[in-house]
């Protein structure tokens, strides 16, 4: 009889758990029919044709011989099921194929039915699946190469080249060949699996100049267009310099025309080729060259008129064609900068720059100088080099007479400096500012021998003035001197000093004095000078006067100070705290 049993299997996190496996047992008192396996399964590309055939065993269950007979059957696509033979006597084998020609991409059921008359198990049914995947198509990119290499010199860089597959992966093979020149290209890797990236190499060395030919060709059993060839050329010859690439030329509105600027052009192993040379504008006719053309070696002059044209920046180029080069065309880009005509610095006004007073000069005297573009828009602040100011700052300078001074400060509307030394002597000086190397108008000043002025605390040269008690705390309303103390009071402009001033310098061990007297009132009351000279640690140009406050002064938060040099007396205005 026929039994029927299961197997389940059970897996916990399984999505398809319990699976059940059906099992069946034939018991027969007489032969039965073998049949191994009992089904087939067939996978080709579409276009691909046939297949390999598989086998299928007929036996029996003993020594009795069966006859059968084979039948088969599709349920669609038309008959690509094929098997042989169609009867026969059991020990046997079947021979099944399949012929997928014309059959588009997708799945086929079929079946193969054998039977044996005699056998309690007759017929038996063998499935046959066929699957037909969709054909593959290989695509190279790039799809054609083009390689250039001087004569003589090294070979041009390798080149990539992407292999890739539609319809699924598919193996190859993959070899160069050349029609000319010997081995000159290879390429790398021999074989694989798509998608893959190829390195190509051309080398000319040693070759002749012209143009060589040769062929990439990929191989594939799973491609339907293979092979697939690529083709390849190499063009060996003369190359193109110039010792420039580019060319810049810099134009101010109401300047001079820039001069032309020269391009030598050679070619590569002594080769003379002929060469014409062209000149195109971006916009409008402002670039030219010369010659036009002619042999290599040659030197060619490019020039620009930029007249008409506006503030702005202009791009042209100068183009060199040379048959048989193979960097032909070479272009040199060229750069017009045309920049607005530069605003010149101006002065209006000189002040000292302790009283901001308008006043004549002396050496030595901080000033200060008011207008406009007279320095950069951000302000620029002293720099000391080897203990002395530099005369340049944020690419300002303050000349007099040409001399260029010590710089304090610098900013497009205010500018301070110190008088030089030289000045001493002299009746008058002529003032000048300096601004990115534009000179502003001239202002005449008058030379005196001193123009004192005392620096107030706010820097308007009114008010409470730079003035330290004897304990070094700065002077004020709420920390008054007391009567018959001594304060430093702080200046500029005593004029020539003894030893005689050095420019920017800073006071170190050497202290100067002034050639001309100095006097101090406190309160209107005459006050006894103790020290007057250079300031130790600051520049050259600070005058520091100490003096004695006289006890009959009267005490008070805005207590008038007045410094007089060689009879000039400072500016009024400045006050002191007495208690």
């Amino acid at each position: 009889g026929t039994y029927t049993g299961s197997i389940t299997l059970t897996a916990d996190g399984a999505g398809n758990s319990p699976l059940t496996i059906g099992v069946t047992l034939v018991v027969s008192s007489t032969a039965l029919l073998v049949v191994s396996p009992g089904a087939l399964v067939f996978d080709v590309t579409a276009g691909s044709g046939g297949s390999a055939a598989q086998s299928v065993s007929l036996t029996s269950t003993d020594p009795t011989v069966l006859s059968f007979t084979v039948n088969s059957s599709t349920s669609s696509g038309g008959s690509w099921l094929l098997v042989g033979p169609l009867s026969g006597s059991t020990p046997s084998n079947l021979g099944v194929s399949v012929n997928a020609a014309g059959l588009a991409a997708g799945t086929y059921a079929g079946s193969i039915t054998v039977a044996a008359g005699t056998a309690a198990n007759s017929p038996q049914t063998i499935a046959v699946t066929l699957r037909v995947a969709p054909a593959a198509t290989m695509a190279a990119s790039p799809a054609t190469l083009s390689f250039t290499q001087t004569s003589g010199g090294a070979a041009p860089a390798p080149a990539s080249v992407a292999i890739t597959s539609s319809g699924g992966a598919v193996s190859f093979t993959v070899s160069a060949t050349t029609t000319s020149g010997g081995t000159w290209l290879s390429v790398t890797p021999s074989g694989g699996t798509t998608p893959v990236t190829l390195s190509v190499l051309a080398s000319g060395g040693g070759l002749p100049p012209g143009t060589y030919n040769g062929t990439i060709t990929v191989v594939s059993a799973g491609a339907t267009n293979s092979p697939l060839n690529l083709p390849v050329s190499l063009v060996v010859g003369a190359a193109l310099s110039s010792s420039a690439s580019s060319l810049t030329f810099n134009f101010q509105l109401g300047g001079a025309t820039p001069a032309a600027q020269t391009v030598s052009l050679s070619a590569s192993a002594a080769t003379a080729l002929t060469f014409t040379a062209t000149a195109a504008a971006g916009s409008g006719t402002w670039l030219s060259v010369s010659p036009t053309g002619g042999a290599t070696p040659a030197t060619l002059s490019v020039a620009v008129n930029p007249a008409g044209l506006a503030a702005a920046t202009y791009d042209g180029t100068v183009t060199i064609a040379a048959t048989g080069a193979v960097n032909s065309p070479l272009v040199i880009n060229v750069r017009l900068v045309v920049a607005a005509a530069p605003v010149l610095p101006f002065i209006s006004a000189v002040v000292n720059a302790a009283s901001f007073q308008p006043s004549s000069v002396s050496a030595g005297q901080i000033v200060s100088l008011f207008g406009t573009t007279i320095g950069p828009a951000t302000a620029a602040l002293l720099r000391v080099t080897s203990g002395v100011f530099d005369t340049i700052i944020g690419e300002t300078r303050v000349l007099f007479d040409g001399i260029a001074a010590p710089m304090i400060y610098a900013s497009n509307r205010q500018v301070s400096a110190i008088v030089p030394y030289n000045l001493a002597g002299r009746l008058n000086t002529q003032l000048q500012v300096e601004f990115q190397g534009v000179r502003s108008n001239t202002i005449q000043l008058r030379v005196v021998d001193a123009a004192p002025g005392i620096f107030t605390i706010d820097s308007s040269g009114t008010g409470q003035g730079a003035i330290l008690n004897t304990n070094f705390s700065v002077n004020s309303p709420a920390n008054p001197t007391a009567r018959g103390s001594v304060v430093m009071i702080y200046a500029t402009g005593e004029g020539q000093t003894n030893p005689a001033g050095s420019d920017g310098l800073v006071t170190g061990s050497v202290l100067r004095r002034p050639l001309q007297n100095v006097t101090v009132t406190i309160g209107g009351v005459a006050a006894e000078v103790l020290y007057a000279g250079s300031a130790p640690g600051l520049v050259s140009g600070v005058l520091q006067v100490n003096a004695r406050v006289a006890d009959a002064v009267a005490a008070g938060n805005s207590v008038p100070v007045v410094v007089t040099i060689g009879g000039v007396a400072s500016q009024g205005g400045v006050t002191m705290a007495v208690r």
